[in-house]
């Protein structure tokens, strides 16, 4: 009986069709295995290549930066309706973020089929975005790339920093929502997790504990002596400020800057590049920057609509850091002549560009040593305020250079970098010939040559 099997099995396996058979069997098996192996290899190792015209598919250097620096893991729930147009796109936002790293899991929740877990997270409204990070949570109520980056640094930020405007001497109203206010700039500082909260110094008479970070933007009266004694002891005590001073006003700290080495100039800086792109000569244009962390792949303009000259003298004192961050061109100068109306430069009175406009101030390093954590302030020095008022927040980097320097001040560097900006929608338009080989070649030509193809090879197959 064995016998006789095994004759039968040797007769087949003898025959041409069976041959070809197992050929063709060994040949799927080893195709099938190369594309399992190709498919991990690829799974694990990838890289994505965005051809779109506005980069669509690309992340900004902030939410990469931010990214890359994760060191607690998050979970996405979004609540989305069934087949919503919405939650595909997330879809893919979400895939894109995966890309740089493993730390994101998401889910996807139907709030109408149920409707008890939408409740227990008090979700009201569809399209709204959960993340959770330990016992933290953070939502966000739009599916776009800068609102998801800024609800990851606020589900991931250890502590909660609390950013104080100092009122009281005419400075931009943070609550101000005209063209001279500051409102715009609280927003987005909120948007990342800040408390933003108002301080009267008149009033407080302290500079709170939990003051992380303290901004002047724009006084344009006096400090009384007894305020600028407070800032003189934050800023000795390794305080943060971010200090903004516009030309022709005297607020007095000047007088505090002084103690450091820093001179605010009694100048205005002209820019006849202004003038080119429409703007006037008194709008300095910067479209290069000192290397810096602030400024760190800074690659779009600023503009500063009056600005001042910062110089730095340190003296005696050589532990003081200076370093520019913002410069003028080089065709501009510091004009010390205000009331002339033809600006016009005077070698002996004028400094010619670059000049700088913004700087950072810091403890330095003495003799290898830092200097004890309380004790190392940071301060940015601005000599123009309005760039980052509502009227020119948007403007180009204005609003980018501001939340730069915040995150500076914070000890945040990983996540300074450009703010994530609103995707563009672009057209393809085509002529009449270019539409018809559009047709002709992806859906006539290449299916018939395939077609072709295969009737050649077939054809041949059967002859053998």
């Amino acid at each position: 009986m064995k016998r006789k099997f095994f004759d039968l099995f040797r007769g087949f396996s003898t025959r041409r069709s069976a041959r070809f058979g197992a050929n063709s069997i060994l040949m799927v098996a080893i195709f099938a295995s190369i594309l399992g192996i190709l498919n991990f290899i690829s799974y694990n190792h990838y890289h994505r290549l965005d051809l779109s015209y506005n980069r669509d598919f690309t992340l900004s250097p902030q939410t990469i930066s931010v990214l890359k620096n994760l060191t607690k893991d998050i979970k996405i729930t979004g609540f989305f309706q069934e087949g919503s147009q919405t939650k595909g796109q997330f879809k893919g936002l979400l895939e894109t973020y995966m890309y740089h790293t493993k730390r994101i899991k998401f889910d996807f929740i139907d709030p109408d089929k149920e409707p008890a877990v939408a409740k227990r997270y008090k979700v009201n409204e569809y399209d709204t975005i959960l993340l959770e990070s330990g016992e933290k949570e953070a939502r966000a109520k739009t599916t776009g790339e800068q609102e998801l980056t800024n609800a990851i640094i606020r589900v991931t930020r250890n502590e909660k920093r609390s950013v104080y405007f100092v009122e009281g001497h005419g400075e931009h109203g943070v609550d101000d929502i005209e063209k001279s206010g500051i409102s715009q700039a609280r927003d987005i500082l909120i948007k990342q997790g800040l408390d933003v909260k108002k301080l009267i110094l008149l009033q407080e008479g302290k500079i709170p504990a939990d003051t992380s970070i303290l901004v002047i933007a724009g006084p344009q009266k006096p400090f009384l002596p007894a305020e600028k004694d407070l800032l003189l002891d934050y800023i000795n005590g390794g305080g943060q400020i971010l200090l903004m001073i516009d030309p022709v006003t005297t607020s007095g700290i000047e007088e505090i800057l002084k103690k450091l080495g820093v001179k605010l100039g009694n100048d205005v800086i002209i820019d006849p590049i202004s003038r080119i792109l429409g703007g006037g000569l008194n709008i300095p244009v910067v479209s290069s920057y000192p290397e810096h962390h602030i400024t760190n792949n800074f690659n779009i303009v600023t503009f500063f609509p009056v600005a001042r000259s910062i110089g730095f003298d340190p003296g005696d004192s050589k532990d003081i850091y200076f370093e520019p961050v913002i410069q003028t061109s080089p065709s501009s100068w510091a004009e010390t002549d205000l009331d002339k109306r033809d600006a016009e430069f005077d070698p002996k009175k004028d400094t010619r560009g670059p000049v700088t406009i913004g700087a950072t101030v810091t403890l330095h390093e003495k003799e290898g040593i830092d200097a004890p954590k309380e004790k190392r302030f940071r301060l940015v020095v601005f000599g123009d305020s309005d760039f980052s008022s509502n009227a020119w927040f948007s403007s180009s980097g204005n609003g980018d250079l501001f939340l730069n320097s915040v995150n500076w001040l914070a000890r945040e560097e990983d996540i300074i970098s450009i703010t994530p900006k609103e995707v563009k929608g672009s057209r393809l338009l085509l002529t009449r010939a270019e539409g018809r080989r559009l047709f002709i070649i992806p859906v006539l030509l290449l299916p018939s040559l395939v077609l072709i193809s295969g009737l050649i090879i077939w054809r041949k197959r059967r002859r053998l």
